[in-house]
């Protein structure tokens, strides 16, 4: 529920805006293609081991997938 919070409306901004999505998809792109495993280390800085660890390696990961498809059919019906 919270990947789906943040990434549909991000998504449908990205994906009505041009301007919005060449800001931000330079940046989901990145980082939608880099391994989970190189998060680990980052994440175990920033949360600690646990929980939230895990929480937050699966919502950068369905994140960044929903919301480059949200974008990508709100672009194509937008047209």
């Amino acid at each position: 529920m919270l990947a789906a919070a943040i990434g549909v409306p991000l998504g449908i901004v990205m994906g009505a805006y041009k301007g919005i999505e060449a800001f931000f998809e330079p940046f989901v792109s990145f980082a939608r293609y880099l391994p989970a495993s190189g998060f680990i280390p980052l994440l175990i800085l920033w949360a600690g081991i646990g929980e939230m660890e895990k929480l937050l390696l699966h919502l950068h990961r369905v994140v960044l997938q929903l919301v480059l498809m949200v974008a990508v059919t709100v672009g194509r019906d937008a047209t």
